[in-house]
């Protein structure tokens, strides 16, 4: 497991530690899910396909 702390901005936004987008594969125009399990935020990666 990773951990870092990062910073939320004036425009409550986050950046992801380099380490942990290689890690994990993450790339710029990725989408991410967001959600709240209890007290925990978590993200996973989506899988958005073209729209039909």
């Amino acid at each position: 497991m990773i951990k870092k702390i990062v910073r939320i901005s004036s425009k409550w936004q986050v950046v992801l530690p380099k380490e942990i987008r290689q890690k994990a594969q993450i790339e710029q125009g990725n989408y991410l899910a967001i959600e709240l399990q209890d007290e925990k935020i978590v993200l996973k990666q989506e899988k958005i396909g073209p729209a039909l």
